[in-house]
């Protein structure tokens, strides 16, 4: 199980001397939105690099960032000095400081400054080398990233499991209560009969036909026991390591709240409901934690 958000990087460098630090960070976001920070000059691979991304995280939004150096050879691709016309310059100025007698002498700076000396053009980055070294850089980056996720997916994983533990206890004090509520709705009834001073008696046709609507309304044994599957269904997701879980712990987060919502409302006892309110505290603990794994 892994995190939604982390932090990865890798750097290589190809034949040619380019150098590529790549950098992955991921926030939580329900779908998956992949952004680029790109060289002009890697523009062209976007397509590929996205298709990457896309096999090693299934949602959230990636931020990802390419920087390049160049460090090698392909170096002087990137430069070229105009020899004739630095001759040109040379020999002039030479004529020219000697005509005036100026002293000092002429460096090679000075006329590498000169108009049109220097030259510089793209280099030609579009090839196999450039491809293969950026989709391993990035692959590496995502790697990284992954590793991070997972360590704090597992801290994750033990919080929410303890707490799913918290809420099967709960349930588990809950269970005997709610056995007793058809008498407890019983004696309701019956001090409402008293107080309206109806005239009615324990083998009335009507006593009876209400305290049936009664304990049906009261029954939560369907929601107790649907309350038990989805704690277990939740242990068994949480310790998946092949698949991504973050969906499908959402969805049974809501099944969890709306079952309790349910049972609070049909078992509105004072114990019941002192139980019932800390359920749904430890439910939104939960679903704060859903949202960030992926």
């Amino acid at each position: 199980m892994r995190s939604m958000t982390g932090f990865g990087q890798a750097v290589r460098i190809c034949p040619k001397g380019i150098e590529f630090k790549t950098e992955v960070k991921t926030y939580n976001r329900k779908q998956l939105d992949i952004k680029f920070s790109l060289p002009p000059e890697l523009f062209y691979y976007e397509a590929v690099l996205r298709r990457i991304g896309g096999k090693k995280i299934s949602r959230g939004s990636v931020n990802i960032k390419v920087n390049m150096n160049f460090t090698g050879d392909i170096v002087s691709e990137t430069v070229d000095i105009n020899r004739k016309l630095s001759e040109a310059y040379l020999k002039k100025s030479l004529n020219l400081k000697k005509e005036l007698g100026l002293p000092g002498e002429i460096r090679i700076g000075d006329i590498l400054r000169m108009p049109n000396v220097l030259s510089f053009a793209e280099p030609d980055i579009i090839n196999k080398d450039v491809e293969e070294t950026l989709k391993d850089t990035l692959a590496e980056a995502f790697d990284n990233l992954n590793s991070g996720r997972e360590d704090e997916g597992a801290f994750l994983a033990e919080d929410i499991l303890k707490r799913v533990g918290t809420m099967d206890m709960l349930v588990s004090q809950i269970e005997p209560l709610a056995e007793r509520l058809p008498e407890f709705y019983k004696e309701k009834l019956y001090k409402r009969i008293k107080s309206e001073k109806f005239d009615l008696h324990d083998n009335d046709e009507r006593l009876l036909r209400e305290l049936v609507v009664y304990s049906d309304k009261c029954d939560v044994s369907e929601e107790i026991t649907r309350l038990k599957s989805h704690f277990n269904q939740y242990r068994t997701y949480i310790k998946e390591t092949n698949k991504p879980v973050g969906r499908t712990l959402d969805f049974l987060t809501q099944e969890i709240q709306r079952e309790i919502n349910t049972l609070g409302v049909k078992a509105a006892t004072p114990d019941i409901s002192r139980l019932v309110v800390t359920l749904k505290t430890e439910t939104e603990k939960i679903r704060e934690q859903v949202q960030n794994i992926e």
